[in-house]
């Protein structure tokens, strides 16, 4: 079995540097050299959320940096 991955100060900083300049999650990911579940689930421990962009809006700002954008899709039904 291998060894829980730890996160190290270092990337603890770049993460936060990178959400706080409103970077995309899959941008995060490519810069971290992380999975989208490592990020997504750091930044939750963190604490940090709700001033990111979502993955539409990655799109068509960062077209180079994404390969692929697959959404759920939406209740469109009333609240």
């Amino acid at each position: 079995m291998p060894r829980p991955r730890f996160w190290t100060q270092e990337e603890t900083d770049k993460l936060e540097g990178l959400f706080y300049d409103k970077h995309s999650i899959p941008m995060m990911c490519k810069k971290m050299g992380m999975t989208k579940n490592m990020v997504v689930g750091k930044l939750h421990r963190m604490k940090l959320r709700g001033s990111i962009h979502t993955e539409v809006e990655s799109k068509y700002l960062f077209p180079d940096m994404i390969e692929h954008v697959q959404l759920p899709p939406r209740d469109w039904s009333p609240n």
